[in-house]
């Protein structure tokens, strides 16, 4: 009886030990994740659990380091990589290192966002985008410096950079300057990969965030838990080659614009004609 409790004994702790052992296998991450850059990299309003840098790690069963910032310009991440040896090490030992830059660029040149805002908008509507111009450079600099700084820490990563999508805000001509702005900034995304083949992946999610509603926070300025779902998709998709269907846009009418659009079209002619001149009189080249 007592070698039947042993054997017993014996088998139960072995199932116990295995059990163990095998969680432990699975909750062990497979590689490690760095994601660097700005207020949305970082997840500015949203939950930690929420964050598309965390959604992104779950996914790949990595484990995962955000070194982003509120505020950071790209200009800014590729000088601390320089000398940032936090950052340094984790870009070293990563498996990949999603780039979160631009969206504060031209945001910050004036000191605060809404200088930055009201001065290039107000240029954009008269069509001179000179000022932007500078900022353009700069990022496609910055995107250079911190390729060629990830590649010389750890020439085995895997790049992502994401574009930058376009937010949406009621007055027409507003939206249609920020689009333009967006969109430069896009476009040294597509021109630098296209120039230097393997030098990084996009993961495009200036498209995925195209006609969709629901996807940003109240500030019309960084994503909502639903936009960072999104980005994790489309960056996961992006790494996987494959291309995930999106869950459907929220429906319904944009009440703003249909019972405001008198409202809408007085602020947009009021900006367009007596606010821009005057903002650009403003400016001190």
């Amino acid at each position: 009886m007592k070698k039947i409790l042993s054997l017993i004994l014996c088998i139960t702790l072995l199932c116990t030990a295995f059990s163990v052992a095998l969680h432990a296998q699975e909750t062990i991450p497979q590689g490690s994740l760095v994601v660097l850059g700005d207020s949305i990299g970082r997840g500015y309003r949203v939950e930690r659990e929420y964050t598309y840098g965390y959604l992104l790690a779950q996914k790949l069963g990595f484990s995962l380091t955000n070194l982003a910032r509120n505020g950071l310009r790209s200009d800014t991440v590729a000088s601390e990589l320089g000398t940032n040896t936090t950052m340094q090490q984790a870009v070293a030992g990563a498996d990949v290192v999603v780039l979160s830059i631009g969206g504060v660029d031209f945001l910050s040149v004036y000191g605060d966002v809404l200088n930055g805002i009201v001065r290039y908008v107000a240029h954009g509507l008269w069509g001179n985008w000179n000022h932007m111009q500078q900022i353009w450079d700069t990022f496609e600099a910055s995107l250079d410096s911190l390729v060629v700084q990830i590649n010389t820490l750890n020439p085995d990563a895997t790049i992502v950079v994401k574009t930058l999508f376009r937010t949406e805000v009621p007055v027409p001509a507003t939206r249609r300057a920020l689009h333009t702005i967006v969109n430069g900034f896009n476009d040294r995304i597509w021109a630098y990969y296209n120039q230097n083949p393997g030098a990084f992946l996009v993961a495009d999610v200036a498209t995925a965030f195209a006609d969709r509603r629901g996807l940003m926070s109240h500030d019309l300025a960084h994503p909502s838990a639903a936009g960072h779902t999104i980005m994790a998709t489309v960056i996961s998709d992006t790494l996987h080659g494959t291309q995930t269907p999106l869950p459907p846009s929220h429906l319904g009418l944009d009440i703003l614009a249909v019972v405001g659009f008198p409202v809408l079209l007085a602020a947009d002619l009021i900006l367009r004609f007596l606010v821009a001149p005057i903002m650009i009189l403003w400016v001190v080249d």
